[in-house]
């Protein structure tokens, strides 16, 4: 509609493609194609003849008017040459160019209504044809395009779901599928800014658009950097199967559902500004939508993560998860948020009755957050072939790594666990979570040089330790860290703070107080006490044999021996 507005409102003036882009998309990257499909649309709805146009005219290599009021001149001057009318020349201009206005108006009201079976970007079949156009360049050479071509070929070839193929331009009008564009400008002091532009091939629906600006063309962490997170947005946005559990398929408002997706995909990038963002794709969501459940639940999580950067408002989450329960209880997503919740206040069999409830109605659920709460209650095998079963959608993708690496360690298979975080450090070189991963691997193996070696930014104070003194300086480094989580000077979860507390007092050769927060930990999440039935820091071996921690090996694996497998 904003095309046609645009246009009314220069009536007779020849408006450029370009300008139309610039005015009506806001300086986000589309194709030429998404005007001259918006254009077509209209002229369908309106019987218009592009070769013959009564409303819209196509002025070669220059652009599109509006010929509405020229046509109702002819007319006028017609009548006025057939004989006397009714009224002045001036009026029955205007009356015809309203008329003629008005028709376009009103035809328009009617194919802009929504329409519930095409919300805005769910794929028509599988594979999901996906066509990577030639880069749009500005002042750089073909050979760094060529490198982000083929990496972006490279990447999303690793997603099943996908059939991706090179473009050309006579592919680009191609109507099924997908494009995703990439575009490439030199900047100021051999800086590069690039974007990727995600839009729909048979209307030019701009979904999605990424950037980043790069110190040199081929700088290879930030290409891989920018198309990973266009590989991640494009699975959230277009997998069906995915989008039937989050309960978005049952909204018939594209807008509504696309801003929930939107946010989801800002919450996958993990940065305080991402969850920002995601808030107001939330927000967004529930204003077009207010049935749509998981968007109060996606709201809610955003609130949870955005807790450990500012304050927010209190009970917020609660209540939003609450709403969400209150529109649909037995979605997937608010099933698992509800276990986790119920395993953190202690109601183990009530968790675990609803662990059971997902497999039971959805055996073929596959998520991330649901392999770890599976793995919490003791089912880790379970998880791991969940997270295996995911990665077989897509092999590159980033949290299911972490975790296959982590179920790896808690199942001691140290050098597999090892060998994921390897493959992951090998194509992103300074991942953080990676490197914490592997730590901690090598730590289990004995390796506790390179294990502290390992550690990414932000223990430079165990480094330091450990280089100054040893064990000795890694165990006091430890217990002052957990110290500074008790007094609220380092912002960590209570899981973490725990954690802490227990390694520390291992260390400190103090079993006794080590059981004791041992024991708290416990009530917050089982799955860390498996961890701990390897963990190899020193002074964990006396931890492990004393004997309240029997007892609570007992009575964690009491609490867990009703959570159910997963259908794999």
């Amino acid at each position: 509609m904003d095309v046609l507005v645009y246009l009314l409102d220069r009536p007779g003036d020849v408006v450029p493609v370009d300008e139309l882009i610039r005015e009506i998309w806001a300086g986000r990257v589309v194709e030429e194609s998404a005007v001259h499909q918006a254009i077509s649309k209209i002229r369908r709805a309106l019987g218009d003849d592009s070769q013959r146009p009564v409303y819209l005219e196509s002025i070669p290599r220059r652009g599109y008017r509006v010929v509405a009021p020229r046509r109702a001149a002819e007319l006028d001057t017609t009548t006025r040459n057939a004989g006397p009318l009714r009224g002045n020349s001036r009026n029955r201009l205007w009356m015809a160019a309203a008329v003629s206005l008005g028709l376009i108006w009103a035809i328009w009201a009617l194919i802009s209504l929504p329409d519930p079976s095409d919300p805005c970007c769910l794929p028509d079949e599988l594979p999901i044809p996906i066509v990577i156009p030639p880069p749009k360049l500005a002042g750089v050479e073909q050979r760094d395009a060529a490198l982000l071509t083929d990496e972006i070929l490279r990447r999303l070839a690793k997603i099943a779901i996908f059939e991706v193929s090179p473009g050309s331009s006579r592919e680009q009008g191609k109507p099924t599928g997908y494009r995703l564009l990439p575009s490439m400008q030199a900047l100021a002091d051999a800086e590069v800014e690039v974007s990727l532009s995600l839009s729909r091939a048979r209307d030019g629906r701009l979904l999605w658009t990424g950037s980043s600006t790069w110190a040199s063309a081929n700088h290879r962490d930030s290409r891989r950097n920018l198309v990973e997170q266009a590989a991640r947005a494009m699975k959230a946005l277009l997998d069906p199967r995915d989008l039937e559990y989050l309960g978005a398929t049952r909204s018939t408002n594209g807008d509504a559902l696309h801003a929930f997706l939107m946010g989801r995909v800002e919450l996958d990038n993990r940065t305080p500004a991402s969850y920002e963002r995601a808030l107001s794709y939330f927000n967004a969501a529930i204003r077009l939508d207010p049935q749509l459940a998981m968007a109060y639940l996606g709201k809610a999580i955003a609130y949870g993560f955005l807790s450990a950067h500012r304050p927010v408002p209190a009970n917020a989450a609660q209540e939003l998860f609450a709403e969400a329960k209150a529109l649909d209880p037995d979605l997937p997503g608010v099933l698992v948020m509800e276990a986790g919740l119920e395993r953190i206040k202690g109601n183990y069999d009530r968790s675990d009755q609803l662990v059971s409830r997902v497999v039971e109605r959805y055996p073929d659920y596959r998520d991330v957050g649901f392999a770890d709460l599976l793995a919490q209650c003791g089912r880790v095998s379970a998880g791991l072939q969940m997270t295996n079963a995911i990665l077989e959608d897509d092999s590159e993708a980033v949290w299911p790594r972490y975790m296959k690496a982590r179920f790896l360690w808690v199942l001691a298979r140290n050098r597999e666990a090892l060998a994921v975080t390897d493959r992951i450090l090998a194509t992103t070189p300074g991942d953080e979570q990676a490197l914490l991963e592997r730590s901690r691997i090598l730590r289990s193996m004995g390796r506790t040089a390179e294990s502290v070696a390992s550690l990414p930014s932000g223990f430079e104070s165990l480094r330091s330790a450990y280089d100054r003194g040893g064990l000795d300086g890694l165990r006091q480094a430890q217990l002052e860290m957990a110290r500074a989580i008790e007094r609220g000077d380092r912002v960590e979860s209570p899981e973490q703070a725990w954690r802490y507390y227990v390694i520390a007092y291992a260390a400190l050769g103090e079993a006794e107080r080590a059981v004791e927060w041992l024991a708290q930990g416990l009530r917050l999440n089982h799955y860390e006490f498996l961890w701990f039935r390897q963990y190899p820091y020193p002074g964990m071996s006396e931890v492990r044999q004393h004997t309240a921690f029997s007892e609570l090996m007992e009575q964690a694996i009491g609490a867990t021996s009703r959570c159910p497998a997963a259908k794999q």
